[in-house]
């Protein structure tokens, strides 16, 4: 029967047993008006597979339900509303977080029309057999439903972990509703079960937590803060912020429904070492971080991830969700899918290292299934034990731009398995993985664009590169070289490409792309007019069309059009003086390290106006010297410096120029 909470009037006939965890209605005109439905158990779950209709069942009826909220029911699926061979008509219901089945199940026949509702956080929205059907109009559907006024967004329910379902004061089902309704307020009619009493959404609350807090009675203030991460969620409302001190956290977070900014220190002071020093660590008995139902205002930023064992998702699960996940470090974690992190719908991973994850089957450091940008992460030393993509598995619209994937290993994809999907990818140095086929990118059917990618040094039995399977792909700017492209039942349209051993199509050569310094992992071409004793024959060879968008050593060389690999590429125009080419530069400059964090070796790189007497030096934490790269007359131009730290400890440095009266200091910071 269930444990029910009413308010307002029931009609009809209802029967308490088996199906329908609240109401069950069998052979009857019923009209369920004005009911709360809530937090109802049907026997069984979540071990057994109970019977059908945790909020309501109804069978061979002829129904109305009209403004009621059907939420938090437990069941193992088959609909919070179950329909079966029966005609509904439904408006102002609120049918939400119910995470074992679908939001409604519509079933034998039977008919529905659905109006000025919410249906979201569910399993999945609704289930239509063939011979059903349904038709929506003014109602927000998670995922989308075709209909007049429908829409598709985050109702911005309050707080519906502590059961506040009403709607915030900037939700988008306020006033959206059937124009030819009218609230309470004499206002058009909001979207579902909620007209009245719409609160302040606190956009702006901060949680603070710290491993010397107290959960209670803290309060979660600076002065007084949490001691659990989870607990800090859990209180937090719609777009909360939640900054953790450094500290390690032996926690399994869950965030449920729930727009919240989680991030330590570093999101303050901009220091790594705050994102070495906050730890969440797993305890090896579930993924580290999990979110759920949650939209892009969810975020993760700057911790380090491990020790997380899963089925899926390993240090981070992403499921229909969309977070921004960046700045963080993930290594350690263990999963069947996503060693790393598992991805799906529109995630955002951006700026993070990801290393040493293991799957066993997919995706070692990252298993991506959506519409999922990758940009600008260092993937390094994940496996995948038994199948595919030891950095990287993607399906769908994968986007994989400027990332650094190397290192790792699987049976197919060593550094990415790529497949069914027509996105992009872009931009990224894919070296040194290992496979049984495909060591450095395995594509697997779709048409994905290949533009402006350094594939080099990977190993396998075949296509040590590349590896394309029943894929017609079109790679454009991109460097193959010391490794190979395999074709099998495919046929790539490969235009502006360096590729070892030659290849058909316009543009193309067969001639050493000349890298700076390939042995410590540089793999920017080689200029003269960077100190390079050579040019490299990829410098301007890119396809016309395309300009660099930037023009230093460490970007685009050549002034005509895009030079080929990782490190130049579409983006802008510029205008070049064709007689001098690259000008000079107009100041002197110090960059920011590349790779940063690093492993073992980093390029630093700084510009001169004019000849200079210069040093480079690093220091440790406490100011000790424990480099001199550079001590030397130089002339003007564009210049790099290689700093190989194998001997030295994990954590954070600085880098040092002096170049006649101009002094500069960077930070950086080395993790092995």
């Amino acid at each position: 029967m269930g444990e029910t909470s009413v308010n307002g009037r029931w009609q009809g006939e209802f029967y308490f047993f088996g199906k329908g965890g609240g109401i069950y209605s069998l052979n009857s005109n019923t009209k369920i008006r004005s009911n709360i439905i809530a937090e109802n158990y049907i026997p069984g779950y979540p071990n057994n597979d109970p019977e059908s209709g945790i909020g309501i069942y109804l069978r061979e009826s002829n129904s109305e339900i009209t403004n009621n909220l059907i939420a938090d029911n437990k069941a193992y699926s088959f609909g919070a509303l179950f329909i079966d061979n029966s005609n509904v008509n439904m408006r102002n219901c609120t049918i939400v977080n119910h995470k074992s089945c679908e939001g409604i199940y519509i079933c034998r026949s039977s008919s529905a029309y659905i109006n000025n509702s919410i249906i979201f956080n569910n399993n999945s929205s609704i289930y239509l057999e063939n011979n059903s059907s349904i038709e929506i109009t003014f109602s927000d559907i998670q995922g989308g439903w075709e209909g007049l006024g429908n829409i598709d967004l985050d109702p911005m329910i309050l707080n519906p972990d502590n059961a506040s379902y009403n709607l915030c004061l900037l939700s988008p089902c306020i006033d959206t509703g059937d124009p030819q309704l009218i609230d309470p307020d004499v206002s058009r009619s909001d979207i579902g079960y909620f007209s009245y009493e719409h609160t302040d959404c606190n956009l702006v609350n901060n949680w603070y937590v710290s491993v010397d807090g107290i959960d209670s009675p803290g309060n979660g203030t600076e002065q007084n803060p949490f001691r659990s991460i989870q607990y800090a969620i859990n209180k937090s409302a719609y777009y909360d912020t939640i900054i953790v001190d450094n500290g390690t956290y032996i926690e399994n977070l869950s965030v449920n429904s729930k727009n919240v900014f989680i991030a330590s220190r570093y999101r303050e002071s901009g220091d790594e070492l705050d994102i070495l020093n906050t730890i969440i660590d797993g305890d090896s008995s579930e993924s580290v971080v999990t979110f759920k139902y949650c939209n892009n205002g969810a975020s993760l930023n700057g911790f380090t991830i491990t020790n997380g064992v899963s089925c899926y998702g390993g240090g981070i699960e992403c499921y229909e969700s969309s977070p921004t996940i960046e700045h963080n470090i993930v290594f350690g974690n263990y999963a069947r899918e996503g060693g790393g992190i598992k991805a799906l719908r529109n995630a955002i991973l951006e700026d993070n290292i990801i290393r040493n994850n293991t799957a066993s089957y997919r995706g070692g450091g990252i298993f991506s299934l959506g519409t999922i940008s990758i940009t600008g992460n260092y993937i390094s030393s994940n496996v995948s034990l038994t199948y595919k993509g030891g950095g990287i598995y993607a399906e769908g619209l994968t986007d994989i731009s400027f990332n650094i994937v190397e290192g790792n290993e699987a049976d197919q994809g060593g550094g990415i398995f790529y497949c069914s999907s027509n996105s992009s990818i872009n931009n990224n140095l894919i070296n040194n993985n290992i496979a049984n086929s495909g060591g450095g990118v395995y594509i697997r059917s779709g048409r994905p664009l290949l533009t402006n990618n350094t594939v080099v040094n990977n190993l396998s039995n075949g296509g040590s590169g590349i590896y394309l399977d029943n894929t017609n792909p079109t790679i454009i700017n991109t460097i193959i070289y010391y490794n190979s492209l395999y074709v099998y039942y495919s046929d790539p349209n490969c235009n502006y490409c360096a590729i070892q051993g030659g290849w058909t199509g316009e543009g193309n050569i067969d001639d050493d792309p000349l890298f700076c310094d390939p042995e410590n992992g540089d793999f920017h071409l080689m200029a003269t007019y960077c100190g390079d004793p050579y040019d490299s024959p990829c410098i301007d060879m890119g396809k016309p069309s395309i300009l660099d968008s930037l023009l230093d050593c460490s970007w685009g060389l050549g002034g005509e059009r895009s030079d080929m690999g990782a490190y130049s590429g579409e983006g802008g125009t510029v205008d070049i003086d064709d007689d001098t080419g690259l000008p000079l530069p107009q100041q002197t400059s110090l960059s920011q390290n590349y790779p940063n964090p690093f492993n073992a070796s980093t390029i630093i790189k700084y510009e001169l106006p004019k000849q200079s007497q210069v040093t480079v030096d690093v220091y440790d934490i406490l100011g000790r010297r424990v480099a001199s790269l550079v001590d030397d007359d130089q002339v003007a131009g564009y210049h790099q410096v290689i700093w190989s730290a194998e001997d030295v400890a994990s954590g954070v440095y600085f880098y040092k120029i002096q170049a006649g009266e101009y002094i500069e200091t960077k930070k950086m910071m080395l993790v092995k």
